[in-house]
This record gives structure tokens, sequence and C-alpha cells, in this order.
């Protein structure tokens, strides 16, 4: 079951560097912006 929301953290991670800088997810923005 943890793998499952380790999974979800990196592919949002994975998700913002493809972007380039774009904002995919607010929550995964708002630490970065910090």
């Amino acid at each position: 079951m943890s793998g499952v929301l380790v999974f979800s953290v990196v592919a949002q991670v994975t998700a913002a560097g493809v972007a380039g800088g774009e904002h995919p997810a607010p929550e995964a923005a708002e630490p970065n912006a910090q």
C-alpha cells in the first residue's frame, strides 16, 4: 500500500520535471516555490 503513495509522489515530481517548471500540481509547486 505504501508503494502506491510513494509512486504518486514520484509521478508528480517527475511530471513537474518533464513539464520544465510548469505547475502540473499546485501542491507540488507550493513547497518548490519556497
